[in-house]
């Protein structure tokens, strides 16, 4: 199937039809849309899962392909794929949450790609099933700093920002006070902590965080 070129210079490609291509083309495995055997429930609240938006790539293929594996290939669709839609989340975003398999969301599930892009990946320069998309490095200026979106800039803020709750802090005590024979108790207990770690948490004291896939707005 070939696209034509839009007014914004780019190629204007469905969601469906891009993991299609991903997974008959190359062999990757994609997930997580109606299109490709359902959303499981495991997504963050107004997800773009949720809409029909994103899809979830992993590379199941051999571990090893010309001596590139599975997860460096994973990085290097990332790169390939930088820009082009609201969310592209993989090895190379430092989230442990996808760590195995790249995020890939677009506004109204229209991905946007450029000519390089488009031709790696519907113009068979990307080598098929054996494919490890290398040479694609993120966009960098004049300094050497890397270049993003601004959606992909908001997506790293969300992550970085997303700091434990008190009642994360606690359940990662590991207390089982849902283990008690009072409930009442259990809970009491369980709020006393919380209260504490609060209270620290307002005189400035940090319990670290956590990194999250980015919500989007609910449509309207």
């Amino acid at each position: 199937m070939s696209y034509q070129l839009q007014s914004d210079g780019k190629y204007h490609i469905p969601i469906v039809d891009l993991g299609n291509r991903l997974q008959d083309n190359f062999g990757l495995r994609v997930r997580e849309h109606d299109a490709f055997g359902g959303v499981s429930d495991v997504h963050a609240p107004n997800s773009y899962h949720k809409y029909g938006e994103a899809i979830d790539v992993t590379d199941w293929r051999n571990d090893d392909i010309d001596g590139v594996g599975w997860q460096k290939r994973t990085g290097n669709l990332q790169n390939l794929l930088r820009g082009s839609g609201a969310e592209v989340i993989g090895p190379n975003s430092g989230d442990s949450n996808h760590s195995t398999h790249l995020h890939l969301a677009a506004k109204d599930g229209i991905f946007k790609l450029d000519q390089s892009q488009y031709d790696t990946l519907f113009g068979g320069n990307a080598g098929g099933n054996r494919a490890t998309f290398g040479g694609f490095a993120p966009a960098t200026d004049a300094t050497g700093h890397k270049v993003s979106t601004p959606q992909q800039e908001a997506v790293e803020r969300v992550q970085q920002y997303k700091s434990n709750t008190a009642e994360d802090v606690v359940k990662n005590f590991g207390n089982d006070f849902g283990s008690m024979k009072s409930s009442r108790l259990g809970d009491a207990l369980a709020g006393a902590q919380q209260n504490i770690v609060q209270q620290r948490m307002d005189n400035g004291e940090s319990f670290g965080g956590k990194m999250v896939e980015t919500t989007r707005p609910k449509k309207k």
